[in-house]
């Protein structure tokens, strides 16, 4: 019904439109595209522009009740998918016979070989396995490499987690190779500090978080980032950190910040994706219709969700995201880069959501610090988490003053300065 209705009053303002041309031009169109002259399809083309019908044309062409009939689908269908819940279900593996069929060693290019049993790999000191009486239908053979893979015994599993773990707090893991443990692989700076964190992963029954605990409480996570002369002689690489590594924050992380600094932050745990809304120019990498390819959240309070919930596409990347080195969706990623880039200072001094986030900030510390001091404080303890220098306290003033006679607004002005803190070096660095 409402296809018709739209294609009713899509036909009715072609016709109307193509009325208005010249003879020339509607002669152009009345014939088909393959018997035209060069001349006719140059002007059909240029024409053609002039007589398309747009979205709000279509709406502003329907009768009272036509409208209220479309407004009707809409809500059903935005209804529909807000409403949305998947059934809970079981992702698992079933042998397709009780031991899965036996395995041979072709020989000298003969179909029949040796038969060879189940077994762990005997390069990391596996065995054969030893089978279980078969008596639920199965050979628990994935069972028995599951208990392999986190068994104590096997202390590999756990160093290369611990290794990321470290790799994420320090820029460069133990191992400088996080995805090759083998003998291509890199080296350990440290091999009794990745035995010793890999044997206390094991035995705090394998949780990450008191894992990032332990870390963060170390005298080497607190270090100081200034090196000292001779270190950087000796260890110019820092494998053996003297010092702590400036880390830039990772595109989620910078997005995260953003919010959670302006207190805009969701902190809702689980539930389905979200679907931020984007400018148009940010949607210019999505193929077909853009209200089609990007459904935006239609709960505002979801859209700000941490980024762990934002919807991921395969083909494409939110430009943001993509500007501080979010890695393509299509390959794995052992290692993020961490590049200096100017789309990177256009992404975070003009992006939508920074802009967004300074005026909500700006407007509430203004209203609740009337002196000017007490406002560059608290967006500094805010944003940077210190005070700030005289220095800093000064040129803050000066930029308070120009922006408020340019906008006339207090409020406008405090936003600049936080659009401003937002951009700084200290905001984007763990030092």
């Amino acid at each position: 019904r409402v296809g018709t209705l739209e294609n009713r009053c899509k036909t009715e303002l072609e016709k109307t439109k193509t009325a208005a041309l010249s003879a020339e031009a509607q002669a152009a169109l009345k014939v088909p595209d393959r018997e035209r002259t060069a001349e006719q399809k140059a002007l059909a083309e240029r024409v053609s522009k002039d007589i398309k019908v747009s979205d709000d044309e279509v709406r502003a062409c329907l009768s009272p009740g036509e409208t209220e009939q479309l407004r009707d689908v809409e809500k059903r269908l935005v209804a529909m998918v807000a409403g949305y819940k998947p059934k809970p279900y079981f992702c698992g593996l079933r042998e397709s016979s009780p031991r899965g069929g036996m395995a041979t060693m072709p020989m000298r290019g003969s179909a029949e070989g040796t038969p060879v049993g189940p077994g762990l790999f005997s390069a990391l000191g596996g065995g054969p396995i030893t089978e279980a009486p078969i008596t639920v239908g199965t050979s628990w053979r994935r069972k028995a490499l599951a208990e392999f893979i986190t068994s104590p015994d096997n202390p590999l599993t756990a160093r290369v987690m611990v290794n990321r773990i470290w790799q994420h707090h320090f820029g460069r893991g133990i191992v400088g190779t996080p995805s090759d443990f083998g003998s291509r692989g890199g080296q350990p700076s440290n091999q009794d500090l990745l035995d010793w964190l890999a044997a206390e992963f094991v035995s705090r029954g394998w949780s990450m978080k008191q894992m990032h605990r332990l870390i963060m409480a170390s005298a080497a996570y607190r270090q100081s980032a200034v090196a000292v002369p001779d270190a950087l002689v000796q260890d110019p690489d820092n494998l053996y950190l003297s010092h702590f590594n400036r880390r830039r924050l990772e595109a989620d992380e910078i997005r995260d910040s953003v919010l959670q600094k302006a207190g805009k932050l969701n902190l809702k745990m689980a539930g389905r994706p979200i679907v931020p809304p984007l400018s148009e120019e940010e949607l210019y990498g999505l193929s077909g219709p853009r209200e089609d390819a990007w459904f935006v959240t239609a709960d505002k309070s979801e859209q700000n969700r941490r980024s762990i919930y934002l919807l991921v596409r395969r083909s494409f990347r939110m430009p943001m995201m993509e500007a501080f080195d979010t890695p393509e969706n299509m390959f794995s990623c052992p290692r993020r880069e961490s590049s200096t880039t100017a789309p990177q200072s256009l992404a975070q001094l003009n992006g939508d959501l920074v802009v967004t986030q300074a005026k909500h900030l700006g407007s509430t510390l203004a209203k609740e610090n009337a002196a000017d001091l007490s406002l560059i404080q608290a967006a500094w303890r805010q944003i940077l988490s210190h005070d700030p220098s005289e220095t800093e306290v000064k040129a803050a003033q000066k930029l308070l003053e120009r922006q408020t006679a340019a906008f006339g607004s207090r409020e406008a002005a405090a936003s600049e300065l936080c659009r401003g803190l937002f951009n700084v070096n200290s905001f984007f660095y763990v030092d």
